[in-house]
């Protein structure tokens, strides 16, 4: 009985040692987290895979290398808001750019709704003909009535009196200011008309937060929001993996190969697939070594550094072929041709971006010239000067009309 007893103790013992690591190799975070970066090699002569892989002189084999999702993203909310609708569900496969949930912008939709009215009645004062025209006409005849005034004046007739000549050079003076002042609105209304339209693409992009984007070709594997639920700036609403490509990560020994020698270097990877059928006939692909850590981890014989390489994943009907959280093996070619070193790329703009300039009308394009224009045609300060000189000519009869009153007691 003792026997039977301890005999079950060893299975059961052996059986949760033979569970622990499949459990531990199902959740496989992206290589984000450093829960992904595979364990440090340890010297394993005895290990039966290396016979079946027997390798060149000048080649680096690491086995139990990591399979990792490169872009796992948590796609948050950007705006706060209720959550209208969710379109995917776990497993459902999407493009980058599209729209996998939405949130309540009705708000944003109002105010884009409000700047378009305030913009189109700004455009429509701005290319208004009528008051300027209005002020045009009425300087006209302010001029002419001028003009017949210092005409009455002229050859001593003294037919007009100072106070109305006075009087009408001031009504003059007053319909060239209010043509400046037409002309003035119309500017102001055309920024106005501009600004309208910058409250429009912001009203736009709040409108564009509250759609739900997937930033990458990928899978949704978990939903975290559903319809109804409030969402604030930041809290993730679902997960997505991209899958078409893939890295893999591994450790080589220092005594193999420094980081220098690796890096760029060709690598073979062959993947174990899951299933029976998949058994001993891992997926071969090709790469190159695309990150070697400069950075040693362990002591003695076992210091060793880290090693990764992206490789493109192949969909076979509808499944992907290699899925992250798979273990592969790397066969590292010191003797081949390294690929060079990437450059880093220039920084993109945004595709949210402020589309005022792109938005304007092809004639406010030269709105500087328009409001450059009343300055030269107006010509306020000169306008006055030329008509100045024939009011104080008229100033004379002042000590004429002065001289009969004295005379009067005389007579």
């Amino acid at each position: 009985m003792t026997r039977h007893l301890l005999l079950e103790t060893l299975l059961a013992t052996a059986g949760v040692c033979c569970i622990a690591p499949a459990t531990m190799a199902q959740a496989v975070p992206g290589r984000a987290s450093t829960e992904n970066i595979p364990a440090p090699r340890t010297r394993d002569a005895g290990d039966s895979r290396k016979s079946a892989f027997p390798k060149a002189k000048n080649e680096i084999e690491i086995l139990h290398a990591l399979v990792s999702s490169t872009d796992p993203i948590k796609l948050p909310a950007r705006e706060a808001g209720s959550i209208m609708e969710i379109a995917v569900k776990r497993g459902y496969e999407v493009k980058i750019g599209d729209i996998v949930g939405q949130i309540d912008d009705t708000d944003a939709a109002t105010k884009k709704e409000i700047a378009e009215r305030e913009r189109d009645g700004a455009k429509a004062k701005a290319e208004s003909p009528h008051e300027l025209r209005a002020a045009k006409e009425g300087e006209a005849v302010a001029k002419e009535n001028y003009d017949a005034n210092v005409a009455l004046n002229a050859g001593g007739l003294k037919a007009v009196s100072l106070f109305d000549l006075r009087r009408s050079l001031f009504e003059l003076q007053r319909a060239r200011a209010q043509i400046g002042v037409a002309e003035t609105e119309q500017i102001v209304a055309r920024h106005t008309q501009h600004a309208k339209q910058a409250q429009i693409v912001a009203a736009e992009n709040e409108i564009r937060r509250r759609k739900l984007t997937s930033p990458v070709d990928g899978v949704v594997i978990q939903v975290f929001k559903h319809v109804g639920d409030w969402a604030q700036p930041g809290d993730a609403v679902m997960e997505i993996v991209r899958m078409n490509k893939v890295e893999v990560d591994g450790w080589v020994m220092s005594e193999e190969a420094s980081p220098a020698e690796v890096f760029g270097k060709p690598v073979t990877i062959y993947v174990d697939r899951p299933g029976p059928s998949n058994k001993d006939k891992p997926y071969e692909v090709k790469g190159h070594i695309t990150f070697a850590s400069q950075v040693m981890q362990g002591s003695g014989s076992n210091r060793q550094f880290r090693v990764s390489t992206e490789i493109d994943n192949e969909q076979i009907d509808g499944f992907w072929v290699i899925q992250p959280g798979s273990e592969a093996r790397m066969v590292i070619d010191l003797n081949g041709q390294a690929a060079p070193r990437p450059t880093p790329p220039a920084l993109k703009s945004s595709p949210i971006f402020s589309k005022v300039e792109a938005l304007k009308p092809a004639e406010e394009q030269e709105e500087p010239v328009h409001e450059a224009a009343p300055t030269v045609d107006i010509k306020p300060a000169e306008a006055p000067a030329a008509e100045i000189p024939a009011p104080k000519a008229a100033t004379a009869p002042k000590v004429e009309v002065a001289q009969p009153k004295e005379k009067a007691p005389e007579t």
